[in-house]
Protein backbone atom coordinates (compact mmCIF):
# COMPACT_ATOMS: atom_id res chain seq x y z
CA UNK A 1 0.00 0.00 0.00
CA UNK A 2 1.36 3.38 -1.13
CA UNK A 3 1.11 6.49 0.58
CA UNK A 4 -1.22 8.66 -2.07
CA UNK A 5 -3.40 4.96 -1.93
CA UNK A 6 -3.93 4.69 1.28
CA UNK A 7 -4.78 9.06 1.56
CA UNK A 8 -7.45 8.35 -0.83
CA UNK A 9 -8.97 5.05 0.78
CA UNK A 10 -9.15 7.98 3.77
CA UNK A 11 -10.44 10.70 2.11
CA UNK A 12 -13.57 7.95 0.99
CA UNK A 13 -13.95 6.85 4.08
CA UNK A 14 -14.07 10.61 5.89
CA UNK A 15 -16.93 11.63 2.96
CA UNK A 16 -18.80 8.33 3.93
CA UNK A 17 -18.32 9.58 7.78
CA UNK A 18 -16.82 6.36 8.56
CA UNK A 19 -13.83 5.78 10.76
CA UNK A 20 -10.99 4.74 7.95
CA UNK A 21 -9.14 2.29 10.07
CA UNK A 22 -12.27 0.56 10.42
CA UNK A 23 -13.22 0.26 6.69
CA UNK A 24 -9.56 -0.23 6.16
CA UNK A 25 -9.47 -3.25 8.14
CA UNK A 26 -12.47 -5.00 7.05
CA UNK A 27 -11.06 -4.90 3.33
CA UNK A 28 -8.16 -6.15 4.36
CA UNK A 29 -10.11 -8.91 6.02
CA UNK A 30 -12.03 -9.40 3.13
CA UNK A 31 -9.67 -9.31 0.64
CA UNK A 32 -7.57 -12.06 2.88
CA UNK A 33 -10.54 -14.04 2.84
CA UNK A 34 -11.23 -13.78 -0.97
CA UNK A 35 -7.45 -14.79 -1.81
CA UNK A 36 -6.36 -17.44 0.88
CA UNK A 37 -7.70 -20.55 -1.21
CA UNK A 38 -5.68 -19.55 -4.34
CA UNK A 39 -2.86 -18.75 -1.89
CA UNK A 40 -2.75 -21.52 0.41
CA UNK A 41 -1.84 -23.52 -2.46
CA UNK A 42 1.32 -22.17 -2.35
CA UNK A 43 4.23 -24.07 -0.85
CA UNK A 44 6.17 -20.63 0.00
CA UNK A 45 2.69 -19.13 1.54
CA UNK A 46 1.82 -22.27 3.66
CA UNK A 47 5.14 -21.70 5.31
CA UNK A 48 4.44 -17.88 6.02
CA UNK A 49 1.44 -19.06 7.70
CA UNK A 50 2.61 -21.61 9.42
CA UNK A 51 5.82 -19.73 11.10
CA UNK A 52 3.58 -16.86 12.45
CA UNK A 53 1.48 -19.69 14.22
CA UNK A 54 -1.14 -20.25 11.80
CA UNK A 55 -4.72 -18.92 12.98
CA UNK A 56 -6.22 -18.11 15.95
CA UNK A 57 -9.22 -19.85 16.42
CA UNK A 58 -11.71 -16.82 15.25
CA UNK A 59 -10.07 -16.66 11.93
CA UNK A 60 -9.75 -20.36 11.74
CA UNK A 61 -12.85 -20.68 11.24
CA UNK A 62 -13.60 -18.00 8.68
CA UNK A 63 -10.60 -19.23 6.57
CA UNK A 64 -12.28 -22.85 6.61
CA UNK A 65 -15.72 -21.06 5.72
CA UNK A 66 -14.33 -19.21 2.75
CA UNK A 67 -12.54 -22.69 1.28
CA UNK A 68 -15.65 -24.22 0.15
CA UNK A 69 -16.45 -27.58 0.11
CA UNK A 70 -13.46 -28.44 -2.35
CA UNK A 71 -11.04 -31.17 -0.02
CA UNK A 72 -8.30 -30.44 -1.74
CA UNK A 73 -8.41 -26.97 -0.61
CA UNK A 74 -8.99 -27.58 2.47
CA UNK A 75 -6.53 -30.12 3.07
CA UNK A 76 -3.56 -27.02 2.57
CA UNK A 77 -5.38 -25.51 6.02
CA UNK A 78 -4.77 -29.00 7.91
CA UNK A 79 -1.15 -28.91 6.28
CA UNK A 80 -0.73 -25.19 8.08
CA UNK A 81 -2.23 -26.33 11.29
CA UNK A 82 -0.49 -29.78 11.21
CA UNK A 83 2.98 -27.48 10.72
CA UNK A 84 1.97 -25.20 13.52
CA UNK A 85 0.81 -28.37 15.58
CA UNK A 86 4.15 -30.40 15.16
CA UNK A 87 6.01 -27.06 16.21
CA UNK A 88 4.37 -27.15 19.64
CA UNK A 89 5.55 -31.02 19.97
CA UNK A 90 8.65 -30.26 19.40
CA UNK A 91 8.28 -27.98 22.12
CA UNK A 92 9.00 -24.61 20.18
CA UNK A 93 7.54 -21.51 21.52
CA UNK A 94 4.17 -20.77 18.84
CA UNK A 95 1.97 -17.63 19.32
CA UNK A 96 0.43 -15.72 16.92
CA UNK A 97 -1.94 -15.07 13.83
CA UNK A 98 -1.26 -15.14 10.41
CA UNK A 99 -4.66 -12.52 9.38
CA UNK A 100 -4.11 -10.79 12.92
CA UNK A 101 -0.48 -9.62 11.96
CA UNK A 102 -2.26 -8.44 8.23
CA UNK A 103 -4.77 -6.84 10.22
CA UNK A 104 -2.64 -4.65 12.53
CA UNK A 105 -0.30 -4.36 9.67
CA UNK A 106 -2.82 -2.61 7.83
CA UNK A 107 -3.84 -0.61 11.04
CA UNK A 108 -0.50 0.36 11.12
CA UNK A 109 0.09 1.76 8.01
CA UNK A 110 -3.11 3.87 8.10
CA UNK A 111 -2.37 5.20 11.69
CA UNK A 112 0.77 6.36 10.38
CA UNK A 113 -0.87 8.12 7.33
CA UNK A 114 -3.58 9.70 9.73
CA UNK A 115 -1.13 10.83 12.14
CA UNK A 116 0.90 12.85 9.17
CA UNK A 117 -0.50 16.82 9.56
CA UNK A 118 -1.20 16.65 6.36
CA UNK A 119 -4.40 14.90 6.34
CA UNK A 120 -7.26 16.49 6.74
CA UNK A 121 -10.83 16.52 6.71
CA UNK A 122 -12.28 19.43 3.88
CA UNK A 123 -13.18 21.90 6.90
CA UNK A 124 -9.74 21.25 7.85
CA UNK A 125 -10.37 19.45 11.00
CA UNK A 126 -8.31 16.16 11.76
CA UNK A 127 -9.77 12.66 10.41
CA UNK A 128 -12.20 11.06 12.79
CA UNK A 129 -11.60 8.18 14.48
CA UNK A 130 -14.01 5.80 16.58
CA UNK A 131 -13.34 5.70 20.20
CA UNK A 132 -11.50 1.94 19.48
CA UNK A 133 -9.04 3.69 17.06
CA UNK A 134 -8.31 7.06 18.83
CA UNK A 135 -6.09 5.67 21.34
CA UNK A 136 -3.09 4.51 17.98
CA UNK A 137 -2.47 7.80 17.37
CA UNK A 138 -2.08 8.80 20.97
CA UNK A 139 0.39 6.26 20.96
CA UNK A 140 2.22 7.55 18.00
CA UNK A 141 2.19 10.91 19.06
CA UNK A 142 3.53 9.61 22.47
CA UNK A 143 6.70 7.67 20.71
CA UNK A 144 7.24 11.17 18.59
CA UNK A 145 7.48 12.83 21.77
CA UNK A 146 9.86 9.95 23.68
CA UNK A 147 6.77 8.47 25.90
CA UNK A 148 5.88 5.31 25.18
CA UNK A 149 2.03 4.46 25.42
CA UNK A 150 1.66 1.41 23.77
CA UNK A 151 0.23 -1.60 25.35
CA UNK A 152 1.88 -4.98 25.46
CA UNK A 153 -0.62 -7.77 23.48
CA UNK A 154 -0.86 -11.17 24.61
CA UNK A 155 0.31 -14.15 23.06
CA UNK A 156 -2.17 -16.10 21.04
CA UNK A 157 -3.15 -19.02 22.98
CA UNK A 158 -2.05 -22.19 21.71
CA UNK A 159 -2.57 -26.12 22.67
CA UNK A 160 -0.04 -27.86 24.68
CA UNK A 161 1.71 -30.26 23.16
CA UNK A 162 0.55 -33.14 25.80
CA UNK A 163 -2.93 -32.13 24.64
CA UNK A 164 -5.02 -35.44 23.67
CA UNK A 165 -6.56 -33.04 21.32
CA UNK A 166 -3.50 -32.25 19.48
CA UNK A 167 -2.22 -35.70 19.21
CA UNK A 168 -5.58 -37.16 17.43
CA UNK A 169 -5.96 -33.88 15.18
CA UNK A 170 -2.35 -34.97 14.29
CA UNK A 171 -2.48 -38.48 13.99
CA UNK A 172 -5.67 -38.33 12.16
CA UNK A 173 -4.06 -35.37 9.41
CA UNK A 174 -1.20 -37.65 8.75
CA UNK A 175 -3.09 -40.68 7.84
CA UNK A 176 -5.28 -38.37 5.27
CA UNK A 177 -2.29 -36.74 4.01
CA UNK A 178 -0.46 -39.94 2.99
CA UNK A 179 -2.73 -41.44 0.17
CA UNK A 180 -5.37 -38.57 -0.32
CA UNK A 181 -4.71 -38.58 -3.92
CA UNK A 182 -5.65 -42.51 -4.36
CA UNK A 183 -9.32 -41.80 -2.53
CA UNK A 184 -12.64 -40.93 -3.97
CA UNK A 185 -13.83 -36.97 -3.53
CA UNK A 186 -16.40 -38.06 -1.60
CA UNK A 187 -15.13 -40.27 1.05
CA UNK A 188 -11.68 -37.40 1.30
CA UNK A 189 -13.90 -34.71 2.14
CA UNK A 190 -15.64 -36.58 5.28
CA UNK A 191 -12.19 -37.59 6.29
CA UNK A 192 -11.61 -33.58 5.79
CA UNK A 193 -14.30 -32.85 7.78
CA UNK A 194 -13.30 -35.04 10.51
CA UNK A 195 -9.55 -33.75 11.27
CA UNK A 196 -11.15 -30.27 10.79
CA UNK A 197 -13.29 -31.29 13.87
CA UNK A 198 -10.21 -32.54 15.12
CA UNK A 199 -8.45 -29.44 14.34
CA UNK A 200 -10.91 -27.08 16.10
CA UNK A 201 -10.79 -29.44 19.54
CA UNK A 202 -6.83 -29.28 19.58
CA UNK A 203 -7.01 -25.26 19.38
CA UNK A 204 -9.76 -25.34 22.24
CA UNK A 205 -7.56 -27.24 24.27
CA UNK A 206 -5.35 -24.40 24.52
CA UNK A 207 -8.10 -22.49 25.67
CA UNK A 208 -8.64 -24.84 29.17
Amino acid sequence: MTEGWIETQIAESVRRGSCPICDAVEASRKSYLTWVRTNLNDAKFRQSVSSSGGYCLAHLHEVMDSLGANPYNRLNLLKVMRSVMLMLVDGQHVAGCHLCSSLRDTTTAYAVVISSSRIQTSNGRPVALCRNHVPLLKQRRGKHDGRSTATRESPARRPTPTSKAVANFLSATEAVLKDFHLKDPEVLGREVERCEALMTRAMLAGED
